[in-house]
């Protein structure tokens, strides 16, 4: 194994942790969401720091992603490739719709740092716009847990990790990406941390096996 090989698969096995951690310690350290947008900037004005503290985990997670996709790959048969390319497809498409999404909430937290009211009313507009919820606030999300989905499941026929951990995986990344949408705002944060957390333990099992057969 070349010194490339190492790195990859030193950072996949990282990325096995980081990303569900990440996740969890954002929804953890967010300020509780509000029903309004209104609220929700007030929310963030009272709690910089908090908020400032959450996204950055978000941040370190969506950094990991490519790698944890990478990681998941490995352990789907070559057989199942087009449905694997379909899986990355969907991901990477979700990846930079959330990208966007946490890029227009780091400088509208910089606009409400520093008062600066006009950015803030210009960026409100965009958030009510049509085109920007469909592609940030709605596909993104989609396509990114659907993607997820799809290599979690093809990793579950490939049985090339024992399905009790996958099961678990699946289950935490279904909890995360519904809890959000369906369950009240004051709530859902918990249940989002809670699918972060069964996606971690069932990652945790994925690893411990991967590193008893290297």
């Amino acid at each position: 194994m070349n010194t490339k090989d190492i790195i990859n698969k030193t950072l996949g096995r990282i990325a096995l942790i980081v990303v569900p951690l990440f996740f969890a310690l954002s929804e953890l350290t967010h300020p509780i969401t509000q029903d309004t947008i209104l609220g929700e900037i007030n929310s963030a004005k009272d709690n910089s720091l908090k908020w400032l503290i959450s996204h950055l985990f978000v941040l370190v997670a969506i950094i990991f992603l490519p790698f944890l996709i990478n990681k998941l790959i490995s352990y789907i048969d070559e057989k199942k490739i087009k449905t694997t390319i379909l899986g990355v497809f969907l991901s990477y498409a979700g990846i930079i719709g959330v990208t966007g999404l946490l890029a227009y909430d780091f400088i509208l937290w910089d606009a409400w740092k520093v008062g600066n009211n006009e950015v803030i009313g210009e960026f409100l507009e965009i958030l009510n716009s049509s085109t920007f919820g469909i592609l940030f606030l709605s596909y993104g999300p989609i396509l990114f847990i659907l993607g997820f989905i799809i290599l979690v499941l093809l990793m579950m026929s490939s049985a090339n990790v024992k399905r009790w951990k996958t099961v678990l995986v699946l289950i935490g990344l279904l909890i995360y990406g519904l809890a959000g949408p369906l369950v009240p705002v004051p709530n859902g944060h918990i249940l989002v941390c809670i699918g972060a957390l069964i996606m971690l333990t069932g990652l945790i099992g994925v690893l411990k096996e991967d590193f008893s057969q290297s």
